[in-house]
């Protein structure tokens, strides 16, 4: 489904049809973040920055977006739910967000 890409995207994931990978490089990452989130806003009409819960809430909450179905949801969302309670995924969302860096 489109929007499982574009949350792992949000997360700094890269996608190819080789496999998939959590980037390392921070500057790779940070890019990536944004086009998911670009991605997401175009997708679902709303913006909710690079906060992974309230994404994820409003993915769950809305059956039509898809982000359910079964092709890779557990797969998907357990990455996401990984990130959420993720330090450095949080530290590179700041950064993403235009946010001075904290710490």
């Amino acid at each position: 489904m489109p929007i499982h890409g574009s949350i792992l995207r949000l997360i700094g994931w890269r996608l190819t049809r080789g496999g998939s990978e959590l980037l390392a490089d921070p500057s790779e990452r940070i890019a990536a973040m944004r086009q998911g989130r670009f991605d997401l806003v175009r997708a679902t009409g709303e913006d909710f920055g690079f906060n992974l819960s309230a994404w994820r809430d409003h993915l769950l909450g809305n059956k039509e977006l898809g982000y359910k179905h079964p092709y890779a949801f557990a797969t998907v969302d357990r990455a996401v739910r990984n990130a959420m309670s993720d330090e450095e995924a949080a530290r590179l969302a700041t950064i993403a967000s235009g946010e001075k860096k904290a710490g």
